[in-house]
């Protein structure tokens, strides 16, 4: 092994490893701060109470299943997030060469940045009604984020060209 391929691999590998902690650091924190803001914001949570409510169905019912659905959608994101870092982890440590991964990562990005060009188009027509420190803090959270996502996938690719050229 050339010790510039070896230097290369050892550094990818520490960039992949710690960047997959992030991603499920990260995936923690964004299930928590999203159910604590949806049951934070009582007019959304009354407003989705009178559009059901009108339908015939009892409030309590209807608050019970917004719970259901958004403890169901933060499980699922922490368990795509999980099983991103723990691969990402695994690799990194061990060089498996895994693909799935990083296709997993390459779509929940996609998925992250739409979501983000949303936040910041809403927060561009809420201005007046903005708190400055919360949005200032949740942008700065959720770029670290998406960095961390961006370079698991570099990392990764990176290290599977790395172990191809080492090969040869």
């Amino acid at each position: 092994m050339d010790q510039t391929i070896g230097r290369e691999i050892r550094r990818n590998r520490y960039n992949l490893y710690y960047s997959a902690f992030a991603v499920i650091v990260f995936g923690i924190w964004d299930s928590v701060r999203a159910s604590l803001t949806i049951f934070r914001d009582k007019e959304f949570v009354e407003e989705v109470v009178l559009s059901f409510g009108d339908l015939g169905f009892n409030s309590l019912i209807i608050k019970v299943s917004l719970f259901f659905f958004v403890a169901m959608l933060a499980l699922f994101s922490v368990s795509v997030r999980l099983y991103i870092g723990v691969c990402g982890i695994k690799e990194a440590k061990d060089g498996k060469k895994r693909w799935a991964y990083i296709a997993v990562a390459i779509i929940y990005l996609i998925l992250l940045l739409n979501n983000y060009i949303y936040f910041f188009i809403k927060l561009k027509d809420n201005i007046k009604d903005l708190d400055i420190l919360d949005s200032f803090i949740t942008v700065i959270i959720e770029l670290t984020s998406i960095y961390a996502f961006l370079h698991i996938v570099y990392s990764g690719i990176r290290l599977k060209k790395l172990y191809q050229y080492d090969k040869s």
